[in-house]
């Protein structure tokens, strides 16, 4: 009776350990020390909540945002806070297959002409055929064992320090 106690236990208890879909949320900080910030800015302060589902490698945006540290001590917002009450393919960050390994899954989207393409997709692209005005890459790599996530973008006239965010399950 014992043993079966016990795995009765065991099993509720891992499944809800090692859930396949999470909520997370996410802050990261970067100094003056890590990068060159606007005049006057101490630092950047980065929010964002993610819905991740690890079984169907799906990475969805809930909501962005960012505050500036004045070198006052104020906190300015850099934007209005983005957030995203639905699933969608518009806060989808596209699964990146050639980019994932043991552990890290490898999400990724990127943005040329103000249209989004996957990064595999991107890989595959015939640049000649478009011309690029714009183009922004954003990739994020999810640790499956701590939930952290390592944030990077690339411009076509600027490359981010990585956004290493500290994640919770919400």
């Amino acid at each position: 009776m014992l043993r079966i106690f016990i795995t009765l236990l065991l099993l509720f208890f891992s499944t809800n350990l090692f859930a396949e879909e999470i909520k997370l949320s996410c802050k990261a900080k970067h100094s003056s020390k890590d990068l060159v910030l606007e005049k006057g800015v101490k630092e950047i302060i980065f929010e964002e909540e993610f819905f991740l589902d690890i079984s169907n490698k799906k990475l969805f945006w809930l909501s962005v945002k960012q505050n500036w540290v004045l070198n006052d001590g104020t906190k300015k917002e850099f934007h209005k806070p983005l957030v995203y009450n639905e699933l969608t393919p518009f806060n989808l960050i596209q699964y990146t297959e050639s980019h994932s390994r043991k552990n890290h899954l490898a999400f990724g989207n990127v943005y040329i002409n103000d249209d989004t393409f996957s990064y595999e997709q991107f890989i595959n692209f015939e640049t000649i055929k478009i011309p690029i005005k714009t183009i922004t890459i954003i990739n994020y790599h999810v640790d499956i064992t701590t939930l952290n996530i390592m944030k990077t973008i690339m411009t076509k006239d600027f490359n981010s320090p990585a956004i290493n965010f500290n994640c919770v399950k919400i």
